[in-house]
């Protein structure tokens, strides 16, 4: 034995001089410090290295490959979902153990689990009203409103969309049940809008709740579509 402790768990080793019972004692440490094991995680962009006393890594969303030189690569995509894949067993190796090689981590982003578009568009001109159908959207489960885009072809210009929500029982919508707070989404002198603060906006949404979108002005776009995302 060398030290004052044992090379993984840093389990203390007693002080030779309180007599025989260290030595079994130690020896148990030893045999308790090998079965664990260790596994050093080293940092790819940094020198940095770091032990950590585990026997079991999972790695979710990504990949676990050996190397010539007795490490194991893990390449994470950053995806962060699916099921979990086990890498068992990741013993010494001598000291250097088993090593997980991992990239800087993805900047985290507002989720975005649906998009419903509607639209109007004219090969004659601008949009005129008066063949603008309302576009009915069904929101395919539970789910809140993060943002509402608007774009549009022709030049600039001006428009405005409204928005009514109903639940399905009670379909069509009417202008009674207006999400947008009586401000509906508009452009003036520009060719494109986009709302993430949605102040005063109704947000949340049941599923199968009905949307319906109708262009309510135009003036020269020959393309309006709306986008609404949500999570």
């Amino acid at each position: 034995m060398s030290g004052d402790a044992t090379p993984n768990l840093d389990l203390v080793y007693l002080d030779p001089s309180q007599a025989q019972p260290e030595v079994k004692i130690n020896d148990a440490w030893n045999k308790i410090d090998a079965a664990v094991g260790g596994i050093t995680v080293e940092d790819a962009d940094s020198p940095f290295t770091s032990v950590s006393h585990v026997k079991t890594i999972k790695v979710s969303g990504g990949s676990v490959t050996a190397e010539s030189d007795d490490a194991v690569l893990i390449a994470l995509d950053g995806s962060g979902g699916g099921g979990s894949s086990g890498a068992g067993g990741m013993g010494r190796r001598g000291r250097a153990g088993a090593r997980g090689r991992m990239g800087p981590p993805r900047p985290s982003q507002p989720p975005i689990d649906i998009e419903l578009t509607a639209g109007w568009n004219s090969s004659n001109g601008a949009v005129q009203l008066g063949f603008a159908v309302p576009q009915d959207l069904l929101i395919p489960r539970a789910c809140t409103l993060r943002e509402v885009i608007i774009l549009t072809q022709g030049g600039s210009g001006s428009c405005s969309v409204a928005l009514w929500k109903c639940a399905f029982g009670a379909y069509p919508p009417t202008s009674g049940n207006d999400i947008t707070g009586g401000t509906a989404p508009a452009i003036s002198g520009a060719v494109t809008y986009d709302n993430v603060a949605l102040t005063g906006w109704t947000r949340s949404f049941a599923q199968n709740d009905c949307i319906r979108a109708s262009l309510l002005t135009n003036s020269t776009f020959t393309s309006v579509k709306i986008f609404l995302r949500m999570y």
